[in-house]
């Protein structure tokens, strides 16, 4: 096969997690297409980033104070409604909004507004091309600091903790610091 019919290899930071932790898994979502059955902590974790996303808003900054300040998602009560209605319609427990509340206000209470740093991109999807190779992902945020370092924010519900190995070595991060290498030459991801 010469190199013009050389087939492009396309891949996200899911896929080769999905390839490299069960082959089996991977065949079967990516190339029979069967269908991935959400489980509950995905469902949560998308309840969540959903939640990120409204109070990354700058208008939105006076009801992110007030939920920090009283420490709990339900003192809105549209994010309280939200978070019920959501938990009905996908047919999750309603115990689980304690969950969704802790692992929202752990992320609310971490440089949330990124102090010091101008927000470059909100979810920014990517689709980056290389010498027989293709990557796509989505950066939750790009932030810059002064003397162009970017700071790449992904936020993470998983109720699964990284491992060592997994934050050492993360094939995501390392995408995402080549799109932002590529896009913004001279950057400092």
């Amino acid at each position: 096969m010469n190199k013009s019919q050389t087939k492009e290899l396309k891949f996200s930071a899911s896929r080769l997690k999905t390839k490299s932790s069960c082959s089996w898994v991977y065949y079967a979502r990516y190339h029979l297409k069967l269908q991935d059955d959400t489980n509950a902590g995905a469902l949560m974790g998308t309840c969540c980033h959903t939640i990120f996303e409204s109070l990354t808003l700058p208008r939105r900054r006076k009801l992110f104070d007030k939920i920090v300040s009283a420490g709990t998602i339900a003192d809105s009560a549209a994010i309280k409604l939200y978070v019920d209605k959501y938990l009905k319609k996908n047919q999750l427990a309603p115990d689980l909004f304690q969950k969704i509340d802790e692992m929202v206000m752990q992320g609310l209470k971490n440089d949330f507004f990124c102090e010091g740093g101008e927000i470059k991109g909100v979810e920014l999807e990517f689709d980056l091309k290389g010498p027989g190779y293709r990557i796509y992902g989505l950066i939750d945020r790009l932030i810059e600091y002064e003397k162009n370092y970017q700071r790449i924010q992904d936020w993470k519900s998983s109720k699964k903790l990284f491992t060592d190995e997994e934050l050492k070595d993360s094939i995501q991060a390392k995408m995402y610091s080549l799109y932002v290498r590529k896009t913004n030459p001279g950057a400092k991801p």
